[in-house]
């Protein structure tokens, strides 16, 4: 499993946009995370922040930590290193250990 997209809630062009500040920001996001684009994959809205920001958030339950924003192709590697150390074993669902740390499209079903 690895992410396969990622859309900025707020931002027209994700690969060209820049915080304010690199080491102090958040912002959502959406991801896609699966196996291959044909086969599709599960969405998840996660809250990317630095240790500065952290603290101004009140509600961290969706928050994925990284020390400065370096651009998109080093969070998707951070994000894809998150997913690989998930899983112990190849028959757990990776969906639902996600779906604990980040918002899952079907929370709430």
């Amino acid at each position: 499993m690895r992410v396969l997209a990622v859309h900025f809630n707020d931002v027209d062009s994700p690969e060209s946009w820049e915080p304010p500040d690199s080491l102090n920001f958040a912002e959502w996001i959406s991801v896609i995370v699966g196996e291959s684009a044909k086969a599709g994959g599960t969405n998840y809205e996660i809250h990317i922040c630095t240790p500065r920001s952290i603290k101004n958030i009140s509600d961290k339950t969706a928050c994925f930590m990284i020390q400065e924003w370096k651009g998109v192709s080093d969070l998707v590697g951070k994000l894809d290193e998150f997913i690989a150390q998930q899983v112990d074993d190849p028959s757990q669902r990776i969906d639902l250990i996600l779906a604990k740390q980040w918002r899952w499209e079907y929370e709430g079903m």
